[in-house]
């Protein structure tokens, strides 16, 4: 065990200074404060409060999820994760996390500076700089829908795409849908990239073909939806998979745009079963994953790095929800019609 002691001798300092460092007093110098920090995760040290079984503070760090209302993606993530640690006394600090944030400050230190056990970390993209230091931290960590090799201090959470793109598939097969098309979203996103593997092993697996034209990239939002679709009408699409609700009740709104009824002309799947998606017009046919009952498993999981179990995957089963949004395929065709707007 990584002592006060220790990290003084290597840094070549009195363990007051190293107490104080840790203990966030004011009387040292921001710079020497973050010297101590950098060189206690270096070492490995853990605080007497994170090594506790009771009383631990976990953090929940959250970048680009919307959580604060039931609609919310992350709402019942956060509000699971919240009652399993609240079953043991634990305490959790809910972060807003922000690229500025990510930039001036190392995971590690931020973690132990305000002495979190572990963080359950939520909405980070392959691109955010955090990212890399996953790869090394020290500090008992779960992502949801990122993974990070090597590492048995970090976990992935998430649901298990491959099996949720093989209902898709072969739901749209015995509607004899032969042309289908993918909208992946962002992708610098983890988990748009494993449903489009997803998708593509499944459409494999049931013998039909993944035309390239017809597997999109976009953003989240209507007006890079509008941009994108058009190939996939033009190929004549029978079905558009989307790899999240939000992406599918945009392209549910631009096939109206275009004169196409849903599912009658087209059908369109989603990814998440949202609020959202038992509302659109037509209701959205989706894969549902328990986002409660991530949160809790996420809990779960953390609690076990902190204790040094070393964990790397965990995924709850994804369920098939079938609503309005989907019917037998048009096999005589569609016609565009062109937008007012």
């Amino acid at each position: 065990m990584v002592t006060i002691k220790m990290i003084a001798d290597s840094l070549g300092i009195s363990t007051s200074t190293v107490s104080k460092a840790l203990n966030d007093a004011t009387d040292i110098s921001a710079e020497l404060r973050q010297s101590v920090l950098e060189k206690a995760v270096e070492m490995g040290y853990t605080t007497k409060s994170s090594r506790k079984k009771v009383n631990r503070k976990l953090a929940v760090l959250i970048k680009n999820m919307a959580y604060g209302t039931q609609k919310d993606f992350g709402y019942n993530i956060v509000l699971g994760f919240r009652q399993a640690a609240m079953n043991r006394d634990w305490n959790v600090d809910v972060v807003d996390v922000t690229k500025d944030l990510m930039l001036t400050e190392k995971y590690d230190t931020f973690l132990l500076k305000h002495g979190f056990s572990g963080a359950f970390c939520l909405g980070f993209t392959l691109r955010d700089p955090w990212m890399a230091q996953f790869q090394n931290s020290q500090m008992a960590t779960v992502l949801l829908d990122n993974f990070v090799s090597e590492n048995p201090r970090v976990a992935c959470i998430g649901t298990e795409n491959t099996e949720g793109m093989e209902y898709v598939i072969r739901h749209l097969v015995t509607l004899h849908h032969r042309r289908i098309a993918f909208f992946c979203g962002e992708q610098h996103s983890r988990v748009s990239q494993d449903r489009l593997d997803a998708f593509e092993r499944a459409m494999m697996s049931q013998g039909l073909t993944v035309h390239r034209d017809m597997v999109l990239f976009g953003d989240y939002l209507a007006p890079e939806v509008r941009n994108l679709l058009l190939p996939a009408f033009e190929k004549k699409a029978t079905a558009i998979v989307c790899a999240n609700d939000i992406i599918a009740a945009h392209v549910i709104d631009e096939c109206q745009r275009y004169g196409l009824r849903v599912p009658e002309d087209i059908s369109v799947i989603g990814f998440d079963d949202i609020p959202l998606a038992s509302i659109t017009e037509p209701p959205l046919t989706t894969i549902r994953q328990n986002r409660k009952n991530i949160g809790m498993l996420a809990l779960t999981v953390l609690s076990e790095l902190c204790d040094r179990v070393p964990i790397a995957l965990v995924q709850i089963r994804p369920q098939l929800i079938i609503r309005e949004s989907t019917a037998a395929a048009n096999e005589k065709g569609y016609t565009l019609k062109v937008p007012t707007n």
